[in-house]
């Protein structure tokens, strides 16, 4: 199997462009097919699922399993394997390998427990059960399903689908250059400055991360806490700059001068930036939540905030100053640690798989 039928969502991302350049690295013709589909096709699927809510009317069809029902795939390409980014279509009887940091039976564990699933709250639980009742019909189809995280491949098989079709590959750090030897130095450590990268301010733990920093800076005045992605927020917090959204070769520029990386996410499937941070050698605050711990452990790579704290935070964050050596420590294992997500290293975990099968 050489050839691959490529199969991305509207657009291509940095994640569905690094893994194809690895596997076409490694002598595979990759076939690109858009799941985009004229939006006329898409009026029975907005009929279906408009509702108005909040004061505005809201459509699903996007999302909806009848959107992509027409989608067909190429005569001439219909014997050749495809590879699929998204919640999922069958497109031939050739076979199908899927993609996934998340499905949807976790996302409804989350909502019956009663926790927040941020970008999945507003959908209706109706199309809920739909998403979640077609997604596992169009994986006991597949041939394979390729995980981010072992944390997803477990609820996958505690679903019901069978093991040995669920495989562990992991994902990259989406970064075009990576460091040949660590970057990080000493005066990383003693510049008390700390990183939040991520647009959605509030589910990346942004809120839990302001009220840490009072405390930071009453023991540490000159630190600086610099936020890449949401718009500025009006605060009275000393010691903080917003950047707004910033191009990933700003992202690359604070990373040379952090102390670190802070970002207690409460919901982060994978969590592709720690990634990117640890490849720069910083070492990386996450929570004790989904798939965070499988690449940050606590005193080894970073801390994971448990309670949600700010009192909690502060400590972690003053200790990257107070404590040089650990800290030291710590970005060393970081940037070995990142080193097992290479997108070469992905390729060739999805290469084995096949070779195996």
């Amino acid at each position: 199997m050489n050839r691959l039928v490529w199969v991305y969502g509207r657009h291509l991302n940095r994640t569905v462009e690094h893994l194809g350049q690895a596997l076409t690295n490694r002598g595979y013709e990759l076939i690109p097919l858009s799941l985009e589909v004229p939006r006329i096709r898409k009026i029975v699927p907005i009929l279906r699922t408009l509702e108005f809510k909040g004061g505005r009317f809201r459509a699903y069809s996007s999302l909806h399993p009848d959107t992509y029902r027409a989608v067909r795939m190429p005569d001439n390409l219909r014997q050749v394997p495809a590879f699929v980014f998204g919640d999922g279509v069958i497109l031939s009887e050739a076979p199908h390998y899927f993609y996934r940091d998340l499905d949807y039976r976790t996302v409804m564990e989350f909502r019956d427990a009663g926790l927040p699933t941020f970008m999945y709250d507003h959908f209706p639980s109706k199309l809920l059960h739909l998403l979640a009742d077609h997604q596992t019909e169009v994986f006991e189809r597949a041939a394979g399903i390729f995980t981010m995280s072992q944390w997803i491949r477990e609820r996958m098989i505690a679903h019901g689908i069978p093991e040995e079709r669920v495989h562990w590959v992991g994902a990259g750090a989406n970064i075009s250059s990576w460091p040949a030897s660590n970057p990080y130095e000493p005066s990383n450590v003693e510049r008390g400055r700390f990183l939040f990268v991520g647009r959605d301010f509030d589910r990346k733990g942004g809120p839990l991360v302001l009220e840490a920093w009072r405390r930071v800076v009453q023991e540490m005045p000159n630190a600086q806490l610099i936020i890449i992605g949401p718009e500025a927020r009006s605060t009275d917090v000393l010691g903080v700059s917003w950047l707004g959204p910033q191009p990933s070769s700003v992202v690359t520029r604070e990373l040379a001068t952090a102390t670190a990386f802070v970002l207690p996410s409460l919901w982060e499937a994978y969590g592709i930036a720690f990634l990117e941070a640890m490849a720069y050698g910083v070492p990386v605050i996450g929570s004790n939540r989904m798939a965070m711990p499988e690449f940050i452990r606590p005193g080894e790579t970073g801390d994971l905030v448990i309670h949600d704290n700010p009192n909690e935070l502060a400590e972690m964050m003053l200790r990257f100053v107070r404590e040089p050596d650990r800290t030291w420590h710590m970005s060393q294992n970081a940037y070995q640690e990142a080193q097992k997500y290479r997108w070469p290293t992905v390729a060739e975990r999805i290469e084995t798989v096949w070779r195996n099968g």
